[in-house]
């Protein structure tokens, strides 16, 4: 019996199975085969993943191009003369698309996300594009209604004598509107001084025609610059 137990002793067997030395033997193989498992999840995990991204990015850049053909149409055929109309309108264009994105059923809600975003500063750009041209438009339809209501108050003043209270008025009333113009940006082509002079030359014509005598048209002349 003594030299059993020292012979289980030596070998490291212990009684009932292995010892530590011999279990640790039969332990290794099985580590590594649990490892080699777990780094081959990774590497299909890894792969998954950049596949996704993959065709993430291919969505992105489909949805680029079709979004972008759309707006420049959008604002090809775009009517409006006023950039909150143009907003509102744009911006309904616009969610249309991400809606069509949100009810796609082959993307996860992270793909959809990334997507959406990509595109906002494409939908930034041409919006800014569209209200500048909607601005345009709006401008050049109010520099005709100006130019008409300049046209018909200087018209109005020339037939009115110099001194006459409704002449003031509309003189008062044109200088207003030239003002406004120039905050608003609009240019007519009228300005306040060349406006004086045509009065000027309009009732410098109607003296020369009231003159009864030569007298008179020489006392006119002096008053010519």
């Amino acid at each position: 019996m003594v030299q059993i137990k020292k012979y289980e002793q030596q070998v490291g067997v212990v009684a009932g199975g292995l010892g530590p030395r011999a279990s640790g033997a039969f332990e290794a193989p099985g580590k590594a085969t649990a490892a080699f498992g777990a780094k081959l999840d990774q590497v299909a995990f890894d792969f998954l993943e950049r596949q996704k991204d993959a065709e993430t990015k291919r969505v992105q850049d489909e949805q680029f191009t079709e979004f972008s053909q759309e707006a420049d149409d959008f604002n090809r055929n775009n009517k409006d003369t006023d950039t909150e109309v143009y907003q509102k309108n744009f911006k309904a264009f616009r969610d249309q698309k991400l809606t069509a994105i949100d009810a796609r059923t082959d993307l996860t809600k992270s793909q959809k996300d990334k997507v959406k975003q990509s595109l906002s500063s494409t939908a930034l750009s041409f919006q800014f594009k569209g209200e500048n041209a909607a601005f345009g438009r709006g401008q050049t339809i109010r520099t005709e209604a100006s130019k008409a209501k300049l046209g018909e108050m200087i018209r109005q003043a020339s037939v009115v004598p110099e001194n006459h209270p409704d002449r003031r008025r509309l003189e008062a009333e044109i200088d207003l509107e030239l003002k406004n113009n120039v905050v608003d940006g609009i240019r007519t082509g009228y300005d306040s001084d060349s406006i004086k002079q045509g009065f000027k030359a309009i009732d410098l014509g109607k003296q020369i025609d009231a003159a009864a005598s030569i007298d008179e048209l020489d006392k006119i002349a002096t008053t010519i610059p």
